[in-house]
């Protein structure tokens, strides 16, 4: 479970250490043979009953035979003791079987999303930005790994249907980080390795100010450093639609946590040097392709940085709506055949082009009106300068 971007301060295991939701297991208050049992939150939306035959649990991953219980909506079985941590809740119709999640090739997670970007992704993102964005190290601080190891389970047995809320914040970033990190090919993808590491050696060599924080934008930049801003957009673009969604969705969520590093010590530099090496890293072929990779972790820190400080250059909304997505890997993101804005989004996109255009006509009209004043100038002095020499 552990990584080059883990630091070793990790969380403080719960008290038992024997799950994920052992600390807010309850009483469960419904009747029937459990009624006595300690049930976690996701437990008690199941209408459970006794085990009629052996079959594997799907909290522990284990053969249930005798203790058994089952649900009689989703046909979920779990040991009697396994409910105290369930972490799947029902979902009132048949669950599926095991979902093969991690380590598995991006566009077979990506297909089944709308707009190609998995669910894992979202559901993990979400519950921290409800209430972990506040919390010292979030991303930094490692969870407890028997409690990561149990979640990692839950979402490829229960997928969606994953209760998070009482879980700690660091296990459930954890998840996400690994989920990222065991992905076959990075959401950059190999054949942009080397152009982007380029582009972060050209951006450390450029002085400028720092930035105020996430998303700002700054009119001093440097015409260098913009360059390479816009250079990064452009091969963004060649990204398939679901890697530059899911990279997209990622980067904003990111941005929201570097909004907080007052609070939780996470500035986009800090964010960049856990990310980077997951976000961005070269084909693995020999060992020197892994030397080279150490070599590089700062420009791949640098890139994921530059993404978060620029997002909103980087990423143009007009231009790259997550709303109206085809299928995965079909086409680039701006391609925009097809799309529907909403009437909110088209006055925005015109107001924006439209002050864009007035700007622009101000300019040559002042251009203009300079040029015709120096040249009605000038003909006025030669004009005096011939009548003086007549005279």
């Amino acid at each position: 479970m552990s990584s080059a971007d883990d630091l070793d301060e990790r969380e403080p295991p719960s008290p038992s250490d024997n799950g994920i939701n052992e600390m807010t297991s309850e009483m469960a208050s419904s009747p029937g043979p459990f009624r006595n049992a300690l049930l976690s939150k996701a437990a008690q939306t199941h209408k459970l009953r006794k085990l009629r035959a052996p079959s594997k649990c799907r909290e522990c991953d284990s053969l249930v035979v005798f203790q058994g219980a089952e649900c009689e909506e989703c046909s979920l079985a779990c040991h009697k003791k396994c409910l105290e941590t369930l972490a799947i809740q029902c979902g009132h119709k048949k669950l599926h079987g095991r979902l093969h999640l991690f380590g598995v090739d991006f566009t077979l997670a990506a297909k089944n999303n709308p707009d190609g970007i998995p669910f894992i992704i979202k559901k993990c993102t979400s519950e921290i930005e409800n209430r972990a964005l506040n919390i010292k190290g979030i991303y930094r601080v490692n969870g407890a790994k028997s409690r990561v190891e149990k979640l990692c389970q839950a979402f490829e047995n229960g997928k969606d249907l994953v209760e998070l809320s009482d879980l700690y914040p660091h296990d459930i970033s954890n998840v996400l980080k690994l989920y990222l990190r065991q992905l076959p090919e990075p959401l950059i993808l190999f054949r942009h390795y080397n152009e982007f590491i380029g582009l972060a050696k050209e951006s450390q060599q450029v002085n400028t100010e720092e930035v105020d924080g996430p998303g700002t934008e700054k009119p001093h930049l440097s015409i260098e450093l913009n360059r390479i801003i816009f250079k990064i957009r452009d091969v963004l673009k060649q990204l398939p639609r679901a890697h530059y969604n899911t990279l997209q969705f990622l980067i904003r969520h990111l941005c929201r946590v570097a909004e907080k590093q007052e609070e939780n010590k996470m500035t986009a530099s800090n964010l960049g040097i856990i990310f980077g090496p997951t976000l961005i890293k070269p084909r693995q072929t020999d060992a020197e392709v892994s030397l080279s990779s150490l070599v590089d972790y700062p420009y791949q820190a640098r890139i994921v940085e530059l993404l978060i400080l620029h997002s909103g250059k980087i990423f143009d909304l007009s231009l790259s709506p997550l709303s109206a997505s085809p299928p995965a890997g079909e086409s680039s993101p701006f391609e925009l055949k097809g799309t529907n804005f909403s009437a909110e989004d088209k006055e925005q996109h015109l107001k924006r082009h439209s002050k864009s255009l007035v700007d622009i006509k101000e300019l040559c009209l002042r251009f203009l009106r300079k040029s015709h004043q120096s040249t009605v100038f000038k003909r006025g002095r030669n004009q005096l300068f011939a009548n003086r020499i007549t005279v």
